[in-house]
């Protein structure tokens, strides 16, 4: 009885073995499939993206390609040069101080190199240098304000608002008040030197300081006080047309200064008139000369009240401030 179990048993073992491997068969088949899709899919994904990287690499290299190509082609070259704000230097010589020529390289260009030539030559008081693409370069300089020919010993310089020394010349501008200094000529250290080249260098504070009067003056003032004298000890006078003197005194409250002398001017006879202080601004005083009977406003026809405190001494001296 036992014998037919054990052969009942092995056929059943073997049955279930045969619906196990035809199991993981049907499994397998179904599953396979899949998988195989997920492979292909996740390797045209990597394609793609390989793909993509080496089209922005090739863009890339093309485009430094075509930047390179064009720095170096003639189509970046400077063919223009122009110049701004010039009247005194001409286009000429800013350009050749620059040191920029036609058929230079753009992307080349130094401009605080260019820009720092320039503003040596002593007519420029500030300068700049712009690309302006794809063919030009532009020069922008404003040029210093001349102000005065400053007279200094036997040489006369004209000389800027600022106090640099702009030309050497002949004899006095017409055009411009002159200053008068005794010599020699003092300039700023390491902006030149008397026994060398003035032109270009900047004069010492004390003419610099004289000098700004000048800058701060009315426009019908001006021809009034066209000629000062600076002393050295930096104190300022100036003779009137008529040969009048005006004590101006140090550099100091000038605004002051400037509008007392401005307003007696208007006011005074100036006949006998022969100096105008306003090293005190308020009030001024007025000395007549010898022989005069006296300094009255424009209008009156009788001396003053302070003209004939004055008396008849030549030297005394009358309040002016007032009228």
């Amino acid at each position: 009885m036992s014998t037919p179990t054990r052969a009942g048993s092995t056929r059943t073992r073997a049955g279930s073995t045969r619906l196990s491997v035809t199991a993981r068969t049907v499994v397998a088949s179904q599953v396979e499939p899949r998988l195989d899709e997920r492979r292909r899919t996740v390797q045209r994904a990597a394609r793609r993206r390989r793909r993509r990287v080496f089209i922005g690499l090739g863009a890339v290299v093309a485009l430094i390609a075509g930047v390179v190509g064009a720095t170096l082609s003639p189509l970046l070259d400077v063919d223009r040069i122009t110049v701004v704000g010039s009247e005194h230097v001409s286009e000429a010589e800013l350009i050749a101080a620059s040191g920029v020529e036609h058929g230079d390289r753009l992307l080349d260009l130094d401009a605080n190199e260019a820009r720092s030539t320039i503003m040596a030559i002593p007519w420029v008081a500030s300068a700049r240098v712009v690309r302006d693409w794809p063919d030009a370069v532009r020069l922008s300089v404003t040029e210093e304000r001349p102000v005065a020919s400053l007279v200094v010993g036997e040489s006369v310089v004209l000389v800027s608002s600022t106090g640099r020394v702009l030309e050497q010349l002949a004899g006095p501008d017409p055009s411009l008040p002159q200053m008068l200094a005794d010599g020699p000529l003092e300039l700023e250290p390491d902006s030149g030197t008397p026994d060398a080249e003035p032109i270009g260098g900047v004069v010492s504070d004390r003419l610099r300081t004289a000098l700004s009067v000048f800058g701060r003056m009315s426009a019908d003032l001006v021809p009034e006080l066209s000629l000062a004298t600076v002393a050295d000890d930096g104190t300022i006078s100036f003779e009137l047309p008529d040969g009048a003197v005006v004590q101006f005194g140090p550099p100091e409250d000038v605004a002051a200064k400037l509008l007392s002398v401005q307003s007696v001017l208007s006011q005074v006879v100036r006949d006998c008139m022969a100096v105008l202080d306003v090293r005190e601004p308020s009030p001024a005083t007025v000395s007549r000369g010898p022989g005069c009977p006296g300094i009255s406003p424009v209008g009156s026809s009788r001396p003053t009240d302070a003209t004939d405190a004055a008396g008849d001494d030549a030297g005394s001296d009358a309040e002016a401030g007032d009228r």
